[in-house]
């Protein structure tokens, strides 16, 4: 229709019916503004036709792939104060320890 949702919205206004720009409409409704703004309406059969028709379209076409699972392991983060951070920071200035003194020989 090219229309502004504001035009709309005072389209639906002037025929008793108060709705935002967000809310969702019937279709009967939604036909009866479009008629009144001088535009031809044509309604669907089923109000969600053309959703079901995209999803039939897009199993048809579709290949599906079997895949491992995602394992996520979340924890609470202590910020370097617990005992698993300490130990991590002790091994790697042994490493960084070790290094160096391999380099001086």
């Amino acid at each position: 229709m090219s229309v502004k949702g504001t035009e709309v919205s005072k389209a639906m206004m002037g025929l008793g019916s108060m709705a935002t720009i967000n809310q969702t409409i019937d279709q009967e409704t939604a036909a009866v503004v479009v008629e009144e703004m001088g535009h031809v309406a044509k309604p669907m059969q089923k109000e969600n036709a053309l959703e079901e028709e995209m999803i039939q379209a897009a199993s048809k076409t579709a290949i599906r792939y079997t895949r491992a699972p995602v394992v996520t392991i979340m924890g609470h983060v202590d910020h370097g104060k617990d005992i698993v951070t300490r130990l991590y920071s002790y091994v790697l200035r042994w490493l960084l320890v070790k290094q160096v003194a391999l380099l001086s020989i």
